[in-house]
């Protein structure tokens, strides 16, 4: 019998854990609102985020390389227009830009180039400040930062 009690509740508190990528989060917002915006990278938080072996890598570089890759990623920005359309906009002023989705169970960005080419993000974590996609692998080209932190820029 108590075996089936602790079982309860453990069913019971599954199933309570507010999800935040599927749906509406807690204040109703659905996950296309809570994406619309201007997202910033957070560099840090992703370079923290690194597997090991590209940690190792990372360290091993010379100062000065460790410095273009970080010029590269930081203030890098992300607009999410309702539209479904995509701005990426890099430090050194150039841009891509396309069309977004979200997959049917909200657990994917689908990101499309103008020449067609589709690029699949997961989400890991998305709420109104804070949004965290894996890269998806393509082959065997593997992201150095596979990770991507970002935070909602506030009007």
């Amino acid at each position: 019998m108590k075996t089936h009690y602790y079982l309860l509740l453990v069913v019971l508190f599954c199933i309570s854990i507010p999800n935040t990528v599927e749906g509406q989060n807690k204040k109703g917002k659905s996950s296309t609102d809570l994406l619309l915006g201007t997202w910033t990278f957070d560099y840090d938080s992703s370079l923290k985020n690194i597997d090991k072996s590209n940690k190792s890598q990372f360290d091993s570089l010379p100062k000065q390389q460790r410095s273009e890759m970080k010029s590269i990623y930081l203030n890098r920005q992300i607009v999410f227009e309702a539209d479904g359309n995509f701005t990426l906009l890099l430090a050194d002023k150039r841009k891509s830009t396309g069309t977004w989705k979200l997959s049917e169970n909200d657990k994917y960005i689908l990101f499309t180039s103008p020449n067609g080419k589709v690029f699949i993000q997961k989400i890991e974590k998305l709420s109104a400040t804070d949004l965290i996609v894996k890269l998806k692998e393509v082959g065997d080209i593997k992201a150095f930062i596979s990770k991507l932190h970002y935070t909602k820029n506030q009007k």
